[in-house]
């Protein structure tokens, strides 16, 4: 978003405990109602777009309508479970970014 349009502040709130301590923060943003809606308007594009060409994979459902936590950790089992009657080592790496 141009910052023209979209002046967002984001704005630390303290939790619980000492208060110098970063991690006893979090943000929220503030941000005005044109830019909300032209954001809304350029996701609904661009899912109609994925939704019609197929540009994303399937198995990437992060952050996107209609999927579920429970769908892709049973795709992870499931891919798990056929490499391992393949034959073939499998890796997996997670990520935890802390109070995201």
């Amino acid at each position: 978003m141009p910052k023209q349009i979209d002046p967002s502040v984001v704005v630390l709130i303290p939790k619980k405990g000492d208060i110098r301590d970063p991690k006893n923060y979090t943000g929220i943003s503030l941000i005005p109602t044109l830019a909300k809606v032209i954001s809304k308007i350029v996701a609904r594009r661009l899912c109609a777009i994925d939704n019609k060409y197929e540009i994303l994979a399937k198995e990437q459902a992060g952050f996107r309508s209609r999927e579920e936590c429970v769908a892709q950790a049973t795709t992870l089992y499931e891919v798990v479970r056929r490499r391992k009657i393949s034959g073939l080592s499998t890796c997996i790496g997670f990520i935890d970014f802390e109070k995201a």
